[in-house]
C-alpha cells in the first residue's frame, strides 16, 4: 500500500490488519484533510468578501459555504465506507465493554488534575480564538470602514 493513493482509497482499504499501511494511509489522510481545511480557511474569507461586494449581498458568501458543505455531507455519505461495524466487531473480540464503562472510564480521565487543567486551557485558547475571529472583522468593518473584500483579504 502506497501513501499516494488518493482519499477514496486511504478510507475504503483502512483495515486494522494493514499495521503500520493502514498507519501512513491515515496519517496521509489527515495530512490532506489539513491542507484542504487550511486552503479553504484562507480562501474562503477572500472570495466570500469578493462575492459580497460584486452581488451587493453580504450573505452570498454564507449560501456558498451552506451549499459547499451540503455537498461535501452528500460525497461522505455516499462515497465513504462506513467502518463502525468492523471497529464495534472488533471491540467485541477484544473486550466485552458497555457504554457506562467506557463513559466512566472517559470520565475518570477527565477528572485526572493533568488532563483537565489542559482541556482548560484548550478551551479558553479556543473561546479567546473565536472571539479575536469575530471581533477583528467586525473592527476593521465599522472603525476603520473597510469594505468587505477588503476585510476578506485581512
Amino acid at each position: 500500500a502506497t501513501v499516494s493513493r488518493s482519499c477514496n482509497d486511504d478510507t475504503n482499504e483502512m483495515d486494522a490488519g494493514e499495521g503500520e499501511d493502514s498507519a501512513a494511509q491515515r496519517a496521509a489522510a489527515l495530512g490532506r484533510m489539513t491542507t484542504a481545511y487550511t486552503i479553504g480557511a484562507t480562501i474562503g474569507p477572500a472570495l466570500g468578501g469578493i462575492l459580497a461586494v460584486e452581488k451587493e449581498d453580504l450573505y452570498v458568501g454564507a449560501r456558498l459555504a451552506v451549499w459547499g458543505s451540503i455537498v461535501s455531507l452528500v460525497l461522505s455519505v455516499v462515497y465513504l465506507k462506513d467502518h463502525t461495524a468492523q471497529n464495534e466487531q472488533r471491540n467485541k473480540k477484544n473486550e466485552k465493554s458497555s457504554f457506562v464503562d467506557s463513559l466512566k472510564n472517559t470520565l475518570q480521565l477527565l477528572w485526572h488534575p493533568n488532563v483537565s487543567s489542559l482541556l482548560l486551557l484548550k478551551l479558553l485558547n479556543g473561546v479567546s480564538s473565536s472571539a479575536f475571529n469575530t471581533i477583528l472583522p467586525l473592527l476593521f468593518a465599522n472603525r476603520l470602514h473597510l469594505s468587505p473584500s477588503y476585510v476578506g483579504y485581512l
